[in-house]
C-alpha cells in the first residue's frame, strides 16, 4: 500500500470474510483502523471492498440457497454515517442477471456504498472474453443497477480532468443562435430576402 501511495495511486484493499460467523459494524470498524494504520494516516484508505465467502459457490443447488440466505443473517447493516466516512463496496461474483440484480439489492439494504462487479459475472467470459459482448453486458447491468434517484449514470474522481474544448465551443455556438443575435439560422430563412447588393452573399 505505501508503494503505491508514493505513486500517487490509492489503493482499494480487499477483505474476505469467513461468512459462517456473525459480523457486527464494530469488527469491521476495527479492521477499517488497522486499514488507517497501514496507509499510515488517519483518513485511511478511499474505499474498503469486502468479499462475503459463503464458501460453495455452486448457484443451482439447494444447500447453496440456505448458505446465502444465512449469509446475509451474518452480514452487518452499516449505518449511513460509517459508510460516508469509509465507503463500504461489496464484491459481487454471481453468473445471472436475476442474481446480480438481487445480490447488489441484498448490499444495498445492508448499507453498503456500492457494488463491486467482477468479471465473474460476465457470462461465459472466461471462455470467450469477446469484448463486444462484454462491453454491451456491462452497459446493460448498470443501467439497470443504477440509482433511480440519479437521472445519469455518472461517477466521481478527484482526478483533475481538462475541459472539453470542443463541446464547450459547440455549446456557446448554440447559445449565440438560439439567443437570435445571428438573426435567422433556420434553414426555413426565404432566400428571396437576401439582399444582394447590400453585402448580401448566398454561398450554397
Amino acid at each position: 500500500m505505501k508503494k503505491a501511495l508514493d505513486c500517487g495511486v490509492q489503493p482499494i484493499p480487499e477483505v474476505v470474510l469467513n461468512m459462517d460467523n456473525a459480523w457486527k459494524v464494530e469488527d469491521i470498524s476495527s479492521i477499517v483502523d488497522v486499514l488507517k494504520e497501514k496507509c499510515g494516516g488517519e483518513d485511511g484508505p478511499i474505499s474498503v471492498v469486502l468479499t462475503l465467502d459463503a464458501g460453495n459457490n455452486n448457484a443451482d443447488s439447494e444447500e447453496t440457497a440456505n448458505d446465502l440466505e444465512n449469509m446475509w443473517e451474518n452480514v452487518p447493516k452499516f449505518a449511513r454515517s460509517f459508510s460516508k466516512k469509509t465507503p463500504i463496496l461489496g464484491s459481487v461474483r454471481v453468473d445471472s442477471m436475476d442474481s446480480l440484480t438481487d445480490y447488489s439489492a441484498k448490499l444495498k439494504s445492508k448499507g453498503f456504498t456500492g457494488a463491486f462487479l467482477r468479471a465473474d459475472c460476465v457470462p461465459g467470459f472466461r471462455m470467450n472474453p469477446d469484448l463486444d459482448f462484454v462491453g454491451g453486458f456491462w452497459s446493460s447491468v448498470i443501467s439497470n443497477l443504477k440509482s433511480t434517484k440519479s437521472k445519469n449514470f455518472e461517477f466521481r474522481t478527484k482526478t483533475k480532468i481538462e475541459k472539453d474544448v470542443p463541446m464547450e465551443w459547440m455549446n456557446y455556438q448554440k447559445d449565440v443562435m438560439e439567443s437570435g443575435a445571428l438573426g435567422e439560422t433556420s434553414t426555413k430563412a426565404n432566400v428571396d430576402e437576401l439582399n444582394t447588393e447590400g453585402g448580401d452573399y448566398r454561398g450554397f
